[in-house]
């Protein structure tokens, strides 16, 4: 009847340890202990019902976990019904719960309120814009641990134009927020900082395309398919110190393409029209540069649609599928 060891057991069922793996029998083990009154216990069984393992998903029990957990005090509980009432997932959306669950959690010390916290008020979702009370969550994210960085890559957004708050932080500090981010390891500081090399800035980094092209470069390996899009780019038009390569870009491009990018969409497109006869040779394939194009058209890519007119071909009212990989042949 301990309710910690009954919860503990089921930790040991979900994650197989010790035990053969089951997440039916840690369901078993989490409700005995939450309907004993654990909190922890409870936020695990409400993970449970969200995810559906170990039991039919179900959102209503999910919520109604979450939220005796959370009135018992566990932050993780508080974090997660924030995210569910910001996005209306699983909930009807409703910002000012979201902000209460957020501040909650936050005020427990939680690093990943405090950053969705300042998302909020940065961007004005579902509250008042504002953006000292942005910075200030931001900055206390910094300060608890910041998770993958984005406390700090956020407030380097924020000076880059202008919007960091009155303690005299613009644009001239951009470029140390975005560093330390990008050095920590977030994507997006990374992109943003490749950017800065790439063209150069008033924020106290000189144009550096080799700069640039390691932190597009270190962005891209993480999935970001803004870098995607700026490596294959360069390659595409033979810029900022390399040479033209189709092989190369199309390569990035896809990447791009996979995301949902239509600027990759377009420009892969074109490849495939237009092949290449100088070395890298890269062979064309209309047929399939034709329905990239259509594909980005479909979406609004004005260029693409215009390409199509030109070449006498209709764009098509939807998007379909495409595959960026070649059909093998039989």
């Amino acid at each position: 009847g301990h309710v910690k060891a009954q919860g503990n057991v089921g930790l040991l069922y979900e994650r197989g340890e010790g035990v053969d793996q089951s997440d039916a029998i840690a369901v078993r083990y989490f409700t005995r202990a939450s309907e004993g009154g654990d909190a922890k216990a409870m936020y695990n069984l409400g993970m449970c019902y969200k995810n559906g393992r170990g039991v039919a998903q179900d959102n209503e029990e999910a919520v109604r976990w979450f939220t005796e957990s959370a009135e018992k005090g566990n932050t993780n509980a508080k974090f997660v019904l924030g995210v569910l009432y910001q996005a209306g997932t699983r909930v009807e959306k409703n910002p000012n719960q979201a902000v209460s669950y957020y501040t909650a959690a936050a005020e427990a010390g939680d690093p990943k309120s405090m950053c969705n916290l300042g998302v909020m008020y940065e961007g004005g979702d579902g509250v008042p814009r504002n953006d000292v009370l942005a910075i200030k969550y931001f900055e206390r994210a910094a300060e608890n641990g910041d998770p993958n960085a984005l406390g700090t890559m956020n407030i380097g957004k924020m000076c880059l134009y202008g919007r960091g708050g009155p303690k005299g932080k613009g644009p001239e500090s951009a470029s140390q927020f975005l560093l330390k981010a990008a050095e920590s390891g977030n994507a997006t500081a990374q992109y943003e900082v490749g950017r800065m090399y790439e063209s150069g800035t008033t924020a106290g980094i000189a144009q550096d395309v080799k700069e640039a092209r390691k932190f597009y470069r270190l962005a891209s390996r993480q999935g970001n398919a803004l870098a995607h899009r700026a490596l294959g780019t360069m390659y595409f038009e033979g810029i900022h110190g390399v040479s033209r390569n189709y092989k190369v870009a199309a390569k990035h491009f896809k990447q791009g393409v996979d995301m949902g990018d239509l600027e990759c969409t377009y420009h892969l497109g074109i490849i495939y029209r237009d092949g290449s006869d100088t070395k890298p040779m890269f062979a064309a394939d209309p047929k399939r540069g034709v329905a990239l194009l259509r594909a980005a058209a479909a979406k609004g890519h004005t260029e693409a649609t215009n390409v199509l007119k030109n070449m006498q071909v209709l764009p098509l009212n939807k998007a379909s599928n495409i595959s960026t990989t070649p059909k093998k042949k039989k």
